[in-house]
């Protein structure tokens, strides 16, 4: 029997009178766990079976970031901006100290969160995790079309917009051609999951809302993971554990491994022949730690 409860739609306004959105599910007397998504995506993104979380004593508080779902788009923000929403956020829900999940693009949003709120954070889990992607040779290592798109976000964010809204536009109406195209350049690992109805329904929502305002919010996220984070991770002094799986084509696992090197209270997780939804297949199992 699923006990989860579950919000989808609520709405935080911040002190600066911006609106944040964001879901809540999961144990209402359970630890706080704030989830941060990946690109393209929004407070949607999650594991469909609710029913794992029965007896993980958890409380997921999932954030739309600005531009996203619901939240409110904030031009020319940094990374570093985006832990100030998660102070106002937690001090207005009364939520003391937590824990953080970083999925994918959400991954450097949860370290930020990590660096500037470390006395309120027990530990980070960061599940197929863009590292700092302009360190060294990484950003030559993500998948090209990925790498294209971030480049173009970093050098002509407007015209960017422009594109995706069009392509969004025209593709909205054959989203099962557009996501049996993004599959089948995959790992069987992600193909097998993908291919489950709910879990295919759940991605289709999900990105649906990622661009409910437009694509500033997608073009926004991308421009700033392209440049410097404005810290280094060796300043993140708490447990962080890092969940990759060695088959991921989105994001390499040397990326994993560049921030496993370098963060100095790490546990790495390295999954043989995981791809880059592995979070789907191994929730119980990321929030067991």
């Amino acid at each position: 029997m699923n006990k989860a409860m579950i919000r989808d739609d609520e709405v935080f306004v911040l002190p600066n009178g911006r609106q944040l959105g964001y879901a809540v599910y999961g144990d209402p007397q359970g630890k706080p766990v704030l989830f941060f998504h990946g690109i393209p995506g929004s407070r949607l993104q999650r594991n469909p079976d609710l029913s794992i979380l029965n007896d993980l004593g958890v409380c997921i508080y999932a954030l739309d970031r600005p531009g996203t779902g619901l939240s409110s788009y904030y031009k020319n923000r940094m990374l570093l901006d985006w832990p100030n929403d998660v102070r106002a956020f937690c001090d207005g829900l009364g939520i003391e100290k937590f824990s953080l999940f970083g999925i994918s693009s959400g991954g450097p949003y949860a370290l930020a969160t990590a660096y500037k709120m470390q006395e309120r954070v027990t530990h980070v889990s960061l599940v197929s995790a863009l590292a700092p992607l302009h360190e060294g040779e990484l950003f030559d290592l993500i998948d090209p079309k990925m790498k294209r798109l971030f480049s173009f976000a970093k050098r002509m964010p407007e015209l960017m917009k422009g594109v995706l809204n069009v392509a969004f536009l025209f593709l909205k109406n054959k989203f099962d051609r557009a996501f049996e195209a993004l599959v089948a350049d995959l790992p069987e690992s992600d193909k097998n999951l993908l291919h489950q109805p709910l879990i295919a329904e759940m991605f289709k929502r999900d990105v649906a809302e990622a661009f409910r305002q437009g694509s500033k919010g997608v073009v926004s996220d991308m421009k700033i993971l392209s440049e410097p984070w404005g810290f280094s991770l060796e300043e993140i002094k708490l447990p962080v554990h890092i969940w990759h799986g060695t088959a991921d084509t989105i994001v390499p696992v040397q990326l994993a491994n560049f921030m496993i090197e370098r963060l100095p209270n790490v546990q790495p997780h390295l999954i043989e022949g995981a791809g880059h939804f592995m979070a789907v297949q191994y929730t119980k199992e990321i929030f067991l730690q």
